[in-house]
C-alpha cells in the first residue's frame, strides 16, 4: 500500500503532469496493492488528445497506439496499466468521470479510503511518499522493490 503526493505545483498542476510521480512511484507498491493518490490538478485533465486517448477504451486505444507513436497515447496506455496493477483512489480536482477512463477511483473521504484498503487488504506496511516527483525506487534484478 502506498500513499503519495505529486509534490504540488508544478507536478500536479493537471493530469497529464500527475501521471509522472504516480508512474515512479508504482514501483514502491505490490501488484494487487493499493495508492493513495494526492495531485491537486487544477487545470483539469491537461490535455485534450489524453482525453481523447483515453475514450477509445483499453482495447481500441492499445490496437491505436501501436499504431501511431503519441506520447498522448503514451500517457494512457501507461495510465491504463497502472490502473490494472493497482487500486487507485485520487484526491483531486480532475473530473470524476475523466478518471473512470482511467480506471482510478476519484476519493473524496482519504481516511475512509484508507480503513477500508487497510481491512481489506490487511495491509502490513504503508509507503508514504511525499514528493512523488523526486522519487526513484532502488528495485531488485528482475524488477520488483
Amino acid at each position: 500500500m502506498g500513499v503519495l503526493s505529486a509534490g504540488g505545483h508544478p507536478f500536479d498542476v493537471n493530469f497529464l503532469q500527475a501521471h509522472k510521480p504516480l508512474r515512479h512511484a508504482s514501483p514502491a507498491v505490490r501488484k494487487g496493492g493499493a495508492i493513495l493518490y494526492f495531485a491537486e490538478c487544477e487545470e483539469g485533465v491537461g490535455s485534450a488528445p489524453l482525453e481523447a486517448a483515453l475514450r477509445r477504451g483499453r482495447a481500441d486505444l492499445l490496437k491505436h497506439a501501436y499504431k501511431l507513436y503519441d506520447l498522448n497515447n503514451q500517457t494512457a496506455v501507461s495510465l491504463l496499466d497502472l490502473s490494472s496493477r493497482f487500486e487507485i483512489g485520487v484526491v483531486t480536482k480532475t473530473d470524476a468521470e475523466f478518471l473512470g477512463t482511467c480506471g482510478v477511483k476519484p476519493c473524496a473521504e482519504p481516511d475512509a479510503f484508507l480503513a477500508d484498503i487497510v481491512g481489506r487488504r490487511r495491509a502490513l506496511a504503508i509507503a508514504v511518499i511525499e514528493e512523488g516527483h523526486n522519487f526513484l525506487p532502488e528495485t531488485a534484478p528482475g524488477g520488483g522493490a
